[in-house]
C-alpha cells in the first residue's frame, strides 16, 4: 500500500496549514508524519525584529493562501524540539491519539498564541489527547527524530515549508498546496509547480504591497488585517531589507506603506531615500498611520485645530458622499479628561456645511467663530506657550465658541 508521509515542523504555520487541511479532508490517519527542526537553533535568533518580521508574513500569507485555516500572530516562534520528542514517544502508546497530540501542539501555537516550549503547555496538550500525563523520553526517541531530521536534508528539501511526500513513486508536494492540489496528489497525481522555491508558500498572483513600521509589526497589524485577502503582503524587517527588494527585478512591490508612531522623525529621514529609490522604479510610497497627523499638527501648533474631509463622486442629488472628522481622530487617551481641543471637530462641521450642504455662509461664521476665540487668547492644553496662563476644558472651549457664533448674528 501506497505511504504518504509529511516532513513537517511545528513552530511553522505553513505546515500547521497543511496540517489543518489534512485534517478537515480526513486525510490525516493516512499519512506518516515525520517531524523535523526547521531551524535547530531557533532559541538563538528567535526574538529579533528580523525572525519577528519573518513569523508575521508568514501567518500573513497563510491567512491569505489558506483563508478557511483559523491562524493567528504568536508572540514568538518557539522552540519545537521537547514537543516533537513528546509526539514521538506517543507514538508509541497511541497512534490515533499521538494524532490528537500533534493537533493540540499545532492549535495551541497558532491559535491560541501559547510557548510550546513550555513543558505546562505541553502537559496541558497531552491530558486533552487523553495520553497519560508524564511522557517519557528516551534516547530511542532522540534517534527518531535525528533519523527523520537526516531523511528530510537527504531529500535536498532543505525549506522551511511542509514537504508531502510518499515512499514508492517519487512524487513531491511541497509548500502550502491548494485542496485541489491535495486531492491531485492523493489521486496518484503530480500537480504542476517549480520544486525547490518558497513560491509554493509565497505566491505572486496578486498585487504586492511590502508594509514597513518602525514600531514593529503589532503596530500596523490592523492595517495588514484589513487588506490581506486582496493583497499580497511583504513585511520588510528594516530599511536595508526594503531597499534590497526594490533591487531586485520581479520582487519590487506594486505599492510601499510606512507606518511609524513613536518614531516618526527617523522614519521621515529614511523615508527620503526610499522614495528617491522607488521612483526609479515606479513604485508608488505612501505614510500611514498617526505619522501624518503628528507632522501636520507642527505647521499648525496642534492635532486640535486640524478638520478634515474625505470626498467622494457626487450623488444623485449633485453633493459628494463625505466623511468629515478631525484628524487626531478620538483621541482615546484623553477622552473624558475635559482635556481635548474641540476646535477640529467644530471646523469639520464648517467643512460639511460648505461641501454637503452648500451653506458656505454658515461655515464662513462658524470658521469666524473659532478664530475670534483663538484671537481672545482663550486656549485649551494643546495650545498653551509658556505665558498663557491656565488653559480652558474641552466645554469650556466650546462655549466660547458657541458664544462667538451666537454674536455674530
Amino acid at each position: 500500500m501506497l505511504q504518504y508521509v509529511v516532513y513537517a515542523d511545528l513552530n511553522c504555520p505553513f505546515c500547521y496549514a497543511m496540517q489543518e487541511q489534512l485534517h478537515a479532508m480526513d486525510l490525516l490517519e493516512q499519512v506518516d508524519w515525520r517531524l523535523i527542526e526547521h531551524a535547530p537553533d531557533i532559541s538563538v535568533f528567535n526574538a529579533t525584529p528580523e525572525s519577528q518580521a519573518e513569523l508575521a508574513s508568514e501567518v500573513f500569507t497563510v491567512r491569505s493562501r489558506a483563508p478557511q485555516v483559523q491562524v493567528a500572530l504568536p508572540p514568538l516562534r518557539s522552540d519545537s524540539r521537547f514537543a516533537l520528542l513528546c509526539v514521538i514517544a506517543a507514538r508509541e502508546i497511541d497512534e490515533v491519539k499521538a494524532l490528537d497530540l500533534l493537533t493540540n501542539l499545532y492549535r495551541a501555537l497558532w491559535i491560541e498564541g501559547k510557548d510550546i516550549s513550555s513543558t505546562a503547555v505541553i502537559y496541558d496538550c497531552i491530558v486533552e489527547a487523553g495520553l497519560p500525563g508524564e511522557l517519557s523520553i528516551e534516547e530511542s526517541h532522540e534517534l527518531c527524530l535525528q533519523n527523520w531530521q537526516h531523511q528530510w536534508e537527504r531529500g535536498s528539501y532543505n525549506l522551511r515549508i511542509p514537504v508531502l511526500t510518499t515512499d514508492s513513486d517519487d512524487r513531491t508536494l511541497l509548500g502550502l498546496p491548494s485542496q485541489e492540489h491535495i486531492n491531485a496528489f492523493f489521486g496518484g497525481e503530480q500537480p504542476p509547480g517549480p520544486v525547490g522555491s518558497f513560491d509554493q508558500c509565497h505566491g505572486r498572483d496578486q498585487q504586492t504591497i511590502a508594509f514597513y513600521g518602525h514600531d514593529g509589526v503589532q503596530s500596523i497589524w490592523n492595517v495588514i488585517a484589513s487588506v490581506r485577502e486582496d493583497y499580497h503582503i511583504l513585511l520588510p524587517a528594516s530599511v536595508q531589507e526594503l531597499r534590497g527588494m526594490l533591487n531586485k527585478p520581479g520582487e519590487t512591490p506594486d505599492l510601499i506603506l510606512l507606518n511609524s508612531i513613536n518614531h516618526w522623525q527617523q522614519m521621515l529621514e529614511d523615508t527620503t531615500e526610499i522614495v528617491h529609490q522607488a521612483s526609479e522604479n515606479h513604485t508608488p510610497v505612501a505614510l500611514v498611520g498617526d505619522m501624518l497627523s503628528d507632522v501636520a499638527a507642527m505647521l499648525t501648533g496642534s492635532l486640535g485645530m486640524l478638520p478634515s474631509a474625505s470626498l467622494g463622486l457626487p450623488m444623485a442629488n449633485g453633493r459628494p458622499k463625505a466623511m468629515y472628522e478631525p484628524v487626531h481622530g478620538s483621541a482615546p487617551d484623553i477622552t473624558g479628561q475635559g482635556k481635548a481641543n474641540p476646535s477640529a471637530c467644530i471646523l469639520s462641521f464648517a467643512m460639511a456645511l460648505r461641501y454637503s450642504f452648500d451653506q458656505g455662509a454658515e461655515a464662513d461664521r462658524l470658521e469666524a467663530a473659532v478664530e475670534k476665540v483663538l484671537a481672545d487668547g482663550i486656549r485649551t492644553a494643546d495650545l498653551m506657550q509658556a505665558n498663557d496662563g491656565k488653559p480652558v476644558s474641552t466645554t469650556e472651549m466650546g462655549d466660547a465658541i458657541i458664544a462667538a457664533l451666537d454674536a455674530s448674528l
